[in-house]
């Protein structure tokens, strides 16, 4: 990996808090978190982006607007993205899939109402340009760290790299 550009970087940054499924918890820190990053990724001593090189979803979007966002976000090329993800992740037993979940997933559809961190991964790997793509899913107890264990979930294209907070049962 090469050193970072802030001129052709970009930050995907999403925060889901708040769930319409109750049978996930709300978790109202997430919020906070991902405004903090935002604001060091801002820092010109951490990284200096530009605030419109920062898409910041925080809670209130579906599953198909965040997907819209991020794809119509990466229409210009870049070298770089980070993509940070702060909330809830499930891994479906029943698919063996790894979901991203969001304001409006619903655990009984979640592979038609969530975010199909395969898909997720596509688009980045896709990119215009792309080069270099930095993964953070903090996902609690989603069995995030896991990926990759019994399935293809974790294979990354060249110039990627996987951070995941969280624990391996779900």
């Amino acid at each position: 990996m090469s050193k970072i550009n802030p001129k052709e970087t970009k930050a995907i940054l999403i925060g889901v808090s708040e769930f319409q499924d109750k049978s996930f918890i709300n978790a109202a820190p997430i919020k906070n978190n991902v405004t903090k990053l935002y604001d060091l990724l801002q820092n010109d001593k951490i990284i200096g982006l530009d605030n419109e090189n920062i898409l910041l979803l925080n809670n209130n979007e579906t599953h198909g607007e965040i997907l819209k966002a991020i794809k119509a976000f990466l229409q210009e090329a870049v070298d770089t993205v980070i993509f940070y993800f702060a909330g809830h992740g499930y891994k479906n037993d029943a698919d063996n899939k790894f979901y991203l979940v969001t304001n409006n997933t619903d655990k009984e559809d979640i592979d038609i109402t969530s975010l199909p961190w395969e898909k997720v991964k596509n688009i980045l790997e896709k990119g215009s340009g792309i080069q270099q793509r930095f993964y953070i899913l903090d996902a609690c107890h989603s069995g995030a760290a896991a990926l990759g264990e019994n399935d293809e979930e974790l294979i990354l294209e060249d110039g990627s790299a996987l951070i995941a907070a969280a624990k391996a049962d779900s």
